[in-house]
């Protein structure tokens, strides 16, 4: 099978850096402090008759908890959640997302006031975005206790078959959000990247007009 080295990276308190990725089946992680020599991986997360895979770190605002948010690449569940309180040593159960967070290749950014940006390729069930980039808004207690969050947006239309996206994204000083990822955004001409700068409330503004 194949595998995919790293997917996702976060600092830890101790200053290392631990590193996650899997191969069929399993979410392994990894810590290292130089980037050159790794220690030895340990299996995060095993799900029965899913594939896990493309994991990402999110540490909550008292920087006490670690979330890794999991797509699930044979669809018969809803991406994968589960947490550490140890810096990445032990992981709870992973359980299903909600469908509004259900995708592949999540991302996040926290806004300035404190709330959650994640997006990803939607894979949610029967969803008009289905396929596509988007984006959820929402806060870190609504991933602990399972919850739909605020809301989401369709950030674009792919027309390629789904083939989208690898989100990056990074909070600029004044407190501008940048995206930006791949896909075929006109049909029938190549794949380009594509990226937004906006702020939170810009999108709350979008949400209070529908």
């Amino acid at each position: 099978g194949s595998a995919c080295l790293f997917s996702d990276v976060l600092r830890l308190k101790d200053g290392q850096y631990i590193g996650t990725w899997h191969r069929p089946g399993t979410v392994f992680t990894a810590t290292t402090k130089d980037g050159i020599t790794f220690s030895e991986p340990r299996v995060a997360v095993r799900y029965p008759k899913a594939l896990p895979c493309e994991g990402c770190f999110i540490r909550s605002p008292d920087g006490g908890t670690i979330a890794l948010l999991i797509r699930e690449h044979k669809r018969n569940y809803n991406s994968l959640i589960c947490f550490s309180k140890d810096e990445g040593n032990t992981w709870s159960k992973p359980r299903q997302m909600p469908d509004s967070l259900t995708g592949d290749r999540h991302q996040h950014t926290y806004a300035p006031d404190g709330r959650l940006f994640i997006s990803f390729r939607d894979r949610g069930i029967k969803t008009p975005s289905y396929g596509n980039w988007v984006g959820w808004v929402g806060t870190f207690e609504d991933l602990t206790e399972g919850r739909e969050g605020q809301y989401r947006v369709r950030m674009k239309e792919t027309f390629n078959d789904c083939d989208c996206p690898y989100p990056t994204q990074h909070l600029l000083p004044d407190g501008t959000i940048f995206a930006a990822t791949y896909g075929q955004w006109e049909r029938g001409k190549p794949e380009y990247i594509i990226g937004f700068h906006f702020k939170i409330e810009q999108l709350d503004e979008l949400y209070r007009r529908l």
